[in-house]
């Protein structure tokens, strides 16, 4: 497992999908502690693209997170967002439009992007964007020491557990867990 990849994600600035809100939002709740803060310990800006917060209505939802929204700025963010929707790749055709801002975003300004969905991993991977998803920033964190091992048990616990709608498959699980003798 390469947790030094990881662990240089502190200070980048992020662009996340609605599905990592989600998991932080459900880990904040079931664990009563403020997780999804860790967002801002770790990185230097966490962007949230503007139709997501806007169709998905979650801005009292976010807590205590700081955070910019995130729009297309550049002809190459929309280059990007356009070719996504035009493409007859099999890959790009199960991409939601806000996956698809979500990518835009992160590749016309050399973000990170931040989404648990296959699809849209794989296409970052295609178009050489820096990719992780909720198990990469916990695993940063606690790398990075703004977590204390306590912490990233009961985390991975809560996600790999039924309670939490993040599908993790347990290849990912027996990784973690034998890597971090849990």
């Amino acid at each position: 497992m390469n947790t030094e990849r990881l662990k240089n994600y502190k200070g980048e600035t992020i662009v996340v999908d609605n599905n990592i809100l989600t998991d932080f939002m459900e880990i904040t709740a079931a664990l009563s502690f403020d997780y999804i803060s860790i967002l801002n310990q770790l990185f230097e800006k966490v962007k949230i693209p503007t139709p997501v917060l806007e169709d998905e209505n979650i801005y009292d939802d976010l807590g205590s997170l700081k955070f910019i929204e995130g729009t297309i700025e550049s002809e190459l963010g929309y280059s990007i967002f356009i070719e996504l929707g035009d493409s007859e790749d099999n890959i790009a055709k199960r991409l939601s439009e806000y996956d698809r801002i979500v990518i835009a975003i992160a590749g016309e300004d050399d973000l990170l992007a931040v989404s648990n969905d296959k699809p849209v991993r794989d296409i970052c991977k295609k178009y050489n964007i820096k990719v992780t998803g909720t198990l990469g920033i916990i695993i940063s964190a606690y790398e990075n020491e703004i977590m204390e091992f306590s912490q990233l048990k009961d985390c991975l616990e809560f996600l790999f557990s039924e309670d939490s709608s993040c599908y993790l498959s347990n290849y990912l699980k027996s990784e973690i867990y034998t890597y971090y003798k849990i």
